[in-house]
């Protein structure tokens, strides 16, 4: 359906529900509610998970970390969470091993780290690998960039993390939720909400055309997330909790390590630092800042910090400086100020849904990428649970259909038609598309050319052009560099400046808009 048919039939509509904010927390309510029966719109001011959605640590954890604020409820949910996701996404979600070295200085030593690995193992109900603990020689053998000064030994456990990227999972839910009959629309502001003969008049505006909308809902979804309260304030709308915000920034660098281990260690404010496995390069980070107000910008100081303690924990051929620097994420997390605010480390990351049976509003505040799937069935219990839907809203498609396109894959060289990537390609391709991979598939088959690597470096395939093209409401270059792929996140801005593949791309993704995206871009 075109952005102009999807314009139309959202004046010409009752919903049940309308969303706001395509993140993480609307995209999995639209899916969860449409599989239910309802009728749904989603709107977002930007594109889909332009927000925190596109700036966390890519992982999908269990949160060892709370053990330490004795949060054993929270981390019981996440692990039960994190086992869902694993189980219902088994490549999209993929586990892998945390390698935490501990030194002279941290909280803990090796044997009350070890300790601890086992109880976050037990709680959750022992589905990944089994913790290990990592003597001094064990760590030097295994990861010889780990400093060795201080360096009193480790702990090996299991957790899982998106080979992707975060705000790739996130508009595959919001794509599930079209699928179903949903209108999700980009690039789409509410102007004003309003409680009238018991259904709500939105006025919205097409930020691309101008054009003003008159929608009408039922029900109405803040999934704003960090401008949750604004969103609110502008509409006469309030919320019960109090929120604070958290800034969170990572840097992606060249690769530090040749193989698939997150890296774990203390920073030198105490707090969890990774080194994360992103294709060819390394993500690094992250920092927590306390803010007043919502505002996204990474400051020389951020950098430094990043920098200096990615320095003092690997020995490096040569210390990573500035201008190593690839790309920088830069996330603000919602959190409710339910405890000691000054203890501001140890402020709980639980999420909240309200829920105004009154004005049929609902706010749903924090989250977490690890527990989307919480809110998509709490979303089904406050405003579906008379549904006599039963089907799954959640899950890739079945293995025997996977099974089948390996086999095409296989039947026409599919893996041939590309230099090393990331990933092979089917396998990468049946992660990113599901059933829609059988299309990006007939299209090499008609033109062999589309199966060309069309951005040097990326594994990145002419024919995924053409499938996103049609599928994904990509509106702007960005969207497609920084969300729909993660290419902005694994070359440099001047890389991608000079590359023919992506100025192809960009040509056949929006024909004569081709040069006004490119400028838009890079100017």
């Amino acid at each position: 359906m075109s952005r102009s048919e999807d314009l139309e039939k959202l004046e010409n509509e009752l919903y049940d529900v309308l969303i706001i904010g395509g993140g993480i927390n609307g995209a999995v309510s639209a899916a969860a509610l449409s599989a239910r029966g309802q009728k749904v719109a989603l709107l977002d001011k930007g594109d889909f998970a332009s927000m925190t959605s596109q700036e966390s640590s890519n992982m999908i954890w269990g949160g060892i970390k709370y053990l330490e604020s004795r949060e054993f409820s929270l981390v019981r949910e996440l692990c039960h969470s994190r086992n869902q996701l694993m189980k219902a996404y088994p490549n999209r979600v993929r586990e892998i091993t945390y390698y935490t070295s501990l030194f002279e200085g941290n909280a803990h030593g090796p044997l009350v780290s070890f300790a601890g690995a086992e109880l976050y193992w037990l709680m959750g109900s022992y589905f990944t690998c089994a913790p290990q603990y990592k003597s001094v020689r064990a760590i030097r053998h295994e990861l010889p960039q780990i400093r060795r000064k201080g360096l009193l030994g480790g702990v090996a456990y299991s957790d899982a993390y998106l080979p992707d990227n975060d705000a790739r999972f996130t508009t595959q839910f919001i794509f599930d939720a079209q699928d179903r009959g949903a209108v999700t629309m980009n690039y789409c502001e509410v102007e004003a909400c309003e409680r009238a003969e018991e259904e709500w008049r939105v006025r919205a505006k097409d930020i691309l055309t101008c054009q003003e909308l008159k929608i009408r809902a039922k029900k109405l979804v803040n999934a704003c997330g960090p401008l949750l309260d604004e969103v609110n304030n502008k509409n006469s709308l309030s919320c019960q909790e109090r929120i604070v915000y958290s800034k969170g920034v990572h840097l992606t660098v060249p690769r530090l390590n040749g193989h698939d281990k997150i890296l774990t260690f203390f920073s030198d404010d105490k707090r969890l630092f990774f080194v994360l496995p992103m294709g060819p390069v390394s993500c690094i980070g992250t920092t927590d800042t306390r803010l007043e107000k919502y505002e996204r910008e990474v400051t020389d100081f951020d950098r430094l910090f990043i920098l200096r303690n990615i320095n003092s924990r690997l020995d490096l051929p040569r210390p990573l400086k500035l201008d190593d620097i690839i790309a920088e994420r830069c996330g603000v997390r919602t959190l409710i100020a339910d405890g000691d605010e000054e203890d501001w480390i140890r402020l709980s990351r639980k999420h909240v849904i309200e829920y105004d049976e009154i004005k049929q509003v609902v706010n749903i505040i924090g989250g977490k990428l690890t527990n989307c799937l919480n809110i998509g069935e709490e979303m089904i219990e406050l405003l579906a649970e008379e549904s006599e839907a039963n089907e799954s809203w959640y899950g890739e498609p079945n293995s025997d259909e996977q099974n089948r396109f390996q086999g095409l894959c296989e039947e026409i060289g599919l893996e041939l038609l590309i230099r090393d990537g990331i990933d092979a390609a089917g396998p990468r391709l049946w992660r990113r598309y599901g059933l829609g991979a059988f299309e990006v598939l007939e299209m090499i088959k008609k033109d062999r050319e589309l199966g060309r690597e069309m951005i040097e470096g990326t594994g990145f395939l002419a024919a995924e052009i053409h499938y996103l093209k049609v599928h994904e409401k990509i509106v702007k270059l960005d969207d497609f560099l920084r969300r729909r792929t993660k290419i902005a996140l694994i070359k440099k801005r001047e890389e991608l400046a000079v590359s023919p593949g992506l100025k192809e791309a960009c040509e056949i993704l929006f024909g004569d808009e081709a040069e006004l995206q490119w400028k838009e871009y890079f100017n």
